[in-house]
């Protein structure tokens, strides 16, 4: 078999190789760029397996000649900024975080919070304070731009003014400071009398709880998702464990990735639901907190197994170096659907920047040619049987 699939390969690699060919005498004059496009993406690859594996000195060196090839690459200049500041340089590091906002062709809010942060953690406090504001203003308000926000406030002895923020997040969620050292301050002189920060647009004038999920609804149907927001959390000033309109929020947060802020309202939500725990565990996934993400997906598999959560589970168990969770998981999820399980390995040891050689890569295409194959003859058998 395993012969018979490298010959329909070499035949697939002919037959593209020769178009590609002509296609490519064509084009001459591109085969500088394409190779200078090619040597920039291998020396970035290179950079960033070298800081994914702590080498953050080998990892600034090939960032720098990476940025000599490309300086417009807003991932890469993102991603040298952070090898400089693991390595001490912080004034370097905020010169590429600035370079990589202004190579951005849109406002990236992942730039302008790193920039912010990278402000704060050398007390350049007025700078991180108007990349925060600029984040929540083209944004949305997350809870730890505005954290950020109301120290930085203070060490600036403008505690009024961080009252105010502080305000903004003890109206919304009234529990979140709880267990927070930092905010203790704030939170003993907190009073319901304190204006908090008007950081949105005030809502629309109904108070009536059903009203206003009707109205969420119907924001979220026009494409309109800020009303829709405003709408929902205008519930939430009335109920704060409102399930439906914290359901509606968490929903809208994960839609845009802001998986944090997600998370506050999924936990007020009833674990009774596989819907709600594979939420929940996907919330900590994507904010790399494993176990809790683990804890959900276990929970989620006593209401169905299910192949996705067997490879989030494997995920989870690899990123926290848990060698034998991880091969429980990938032996449930190769039971399953094997050929989920083989791309996965394959993947994996490609992201933690493993070289794979060609015979490797060869034989990966062969393998999901071979499923592919299975897969049409599959449909082909079904399709005959429906005809008969």
């Amino acid at each position: 078999m395993r012969k018979v699939l490298l010959s329909f390969f070499g035949v697939i690699v002919l037959v593209f190789g020769g178009f590609s060919y002509k296609v490519y005498d064509n084009y001459k004059s591109r085969e500088e760029k394409i190779n200078h496009v090619l040597e920039f993406q291998k020396v970035a690859f290179k950079a960033y397996s070298k800081l994914m594996s702590g080498e953050n000195k080998e990892a600034v060196k090939l960032y720098e000649e990476a940025v000599k090839l490309h300086d417009k690459d807003t991932k890469t200049l993102l991603d040298y900024s952070t090898a400089l500041a693991k390595m001490g340089e912080n004034k370097k590091s905020i010169e590429m975080y600035e370079k990589a906002y202004l190579s951005a062709n849109y406002k990236n809010e992942e730039v302008l919070e790193k920039l912010a942060k990278a402000n704060f953690d050398i007390q350049n406090y007025d700078k991180s304070i108007k990349y925060y504001k600029e984040a929540i203003e083209r944004f949305r308000p997350k809870y730890r731009y505005i954290e950020n926000i109301i120290i930085a406030l203070d060490k600036q002895n403008k505690t009024d003014e961080a009252m105010k923020y502080f305000a903004y997040i003890q109206e919304k969620s009234p529990r979140y400071f709880i267990g927070k050292k930092d905010f203790d301050k704030f939170s003993n002189i907190y009073t319901k009398d304190i204006k908090s920060y008007d950081l949105l647009p005030l809502y629309d004038t109904t108070q009536n709880l059903e009203a206003l999920l009707s109205l969420g609804e119907e924001y979220e149907k026009k494409g309109l998702d800020d009303k829709a927001l405003k709408a929902y959390d205008k519930i939430l000033y009335q109920d704060v464990n409102h399930q439906k309109a914290n359901e509606k929020i968490s929903n809208l947060l994960i839609k845009y990735k802001d998986y944090e802020y997600a998370i506050v309202h999924l936990e007020t939500l009833d674990n009774d639901s596989l819907d709600v725990l594979n939420k929940k565990a996907n919330a900590y996934h994507q904010i790399k907190n494993y176990e809790k993400a683990i804890e959900f997906y276990e929970q989620a598999l006593k209401l169905e197994e299910n192949e996705n959560i067997y490879k989030n589970l494997a995920s989870c168990a690899f990123r926290m170096a848990d060698k034998d969770k991880t091969m429980k998981y990938l032996k449930k999820l190769k039971e399953l659907n094997p050929r989920m399980a083989y791309n996965f390995e394959y993947i994996t040891l490609l992201s933690m920047g493993h070289e794979i050689d060609e015979e490797d890569r060869i034989e990966y295409h062969i393998v999901n040619t071979w499923y592919d194959l299975q897969e049409l003859l599959l449909k082909n058998k079904n399709k005959k049987g429906k005809d008969t």
